[in-house]
């Protein structure tokens, strides 16, 4: 049984007629095969041009503009109150809370436009 094993695989391995059909290099499957590896080969050598910046519209900036104003108008709201609360007076924080949010709606909109602006 031993000996007969080693046998079969050498028949198996001979070359026979269909298998030198198939190694032949004029198959369509390995000129397609070949189509592809240089069309790939090509595609990697070829220079890439870079691509131009976008430059953001002005609806974007106007968009950032808006959200920054009202995160701007909030926080300066609660900073100005958070200043000036301990004043003693009957509208204690008023005042700081309308400046605060003054001048935080400014610094926002700023900000938030410079921001949709990169």
């Amino acid at each position: 049984m031993a000996v007969v094993m080693p046998a079969a695989l050498a028949l198996l391995l001979l070359p026979t007629p269909q298998s030198r059909h198939v190694t032949s290099s004029s198959t369509p499957i390995h000129d397609a095969i070949a189509r592809s590896v240089s069309a790939m080969t090509l595609s990697r050598t070829r220079p890439v041009a870079a691509a131009k910046p976008v430059k953001p519209s002005t609806a974007a900036k106007i968009e950032g503009g808006v959200i920054g104003a009202v995160a701007g108008f909030f926080g300066g709201t609660f900073v100005g109150y958070t200043i000036d609360r301990h004043c003693g007076c009957d509208d204690a924080g008023l005042k700081g809370a309308v400046i605060g949010a003054s001048i935080g709606t400014v610094a926002g909109a700023i900000l938030g436009t410079w921001i949709a602006s990169r």
